[in-house]
C-alpha cells in the first residue's frame, strides 16, 4: 500500500513538472527603454497566464488577476500626446485594468507619488493618483510565446510606437511629441 502511495505521489509530480512551463533563463531585471524625451522602465516579468489571461479575457481567475496592475514606469521629457490628449512632462506609470466587466482590458498613464511604489518586483497594485489617459487595449493573441515581458519604444516617422509582448499577447501603443 505504501509503495502505490508514492508511486501515485512520484506520477503526480511528474505530470504536474511536465504541464508546468519551463522557467526562462532570463534574471529577473528592471528593463530600461529608451527614445529621445521618453524613458520606460520595467521588470521583465516571467510569463504568468494563470494572471494574466483572465485579466485580458474576464474570466475566472485569481484575485490578482481582479485588480489593476503597474507594470512600467514612464518618465518623459517632453509632453507627449495620446489621441485627443497631453501628457505633461514627467513621470507616469502605465496601469492595465482587467476586463471585469467584459468590455474589454483599458490601459491607463497614471501621476502618482513614486515613492509609494515599494516593490516594483511584484505585480504592483497602483496607488491613488491622477489619470493622465485612459483608453482601450486590444491585445492580440500571437502563436509565439514570450516567457517574459518585452517592452520596446521606437520612434517611427514622427511618432513614438510602445511595444508590448508578454507571453502570447501582444500590442502595440503610439503617440507624438505635443
Amino acid at each position: 500500500m505504501l509503495t502505490r502511495s508514492v508511486v501515485l505521489v512520484v506520477m503526480a509530480g511528474a505530470m504536474a513538472q511536465a504541464q508546468a512551463p519551463a522557467p526562462s533563463p532570463t534574471p529577473l531585471a528592471v528593463v530600461y527603454e529608451k527614445v529621445p524625451g521618453v524613458e520606460l522602465r520595467f521588470v521583465n516579468y516571467r510569463w504568468r497566464p494563470e494572471i494574466f489571461e483572465p485579466m485580458v479575457s474576464g474570466g475566472p481567475g485569481p484575485v490578482e488577476s481582479k485588480r489593476p496592475w503597474a507594470f512600467a514606469r514612464m518618465v518623459n521629457d517632453v509632453p507627449l500626446k495620446l489621441g485627443s490628449r497631453t501628457l505633461p512632462v514627467g513621470h507616469g506609470v502605465l496601469v492595465f485594468n482587467p476586463n471585469l466587466d467584459g468590455q474589454g482590458m483599458t490601459l491607463e498613464v497614471r501621476n502618482i507619488d513614486m515613492r509609494r511604489l515599494l516593490d516594483f518586483n511584484v505585480m504592483q497594485v497602483p496607488p491613488p493618483g491622477d489619470v493622465y489617459f485612459k483608453g482601450m487595449v486590444k491585445m492580440e493573441t500571437t502563436a509565439d510565446t514570450e516567457p517574459r515581458m518585452v517592452m520596446t519604444l521606437v520612434e517611427e516617422e514622427g511618432r513614438i510606437v510602445l511595444r508590448f509582448h508578454y507571453g502570447n499577447h501582444r500590442f502595440s501603443w503610439d503617440f507624438a511629441r505635443a
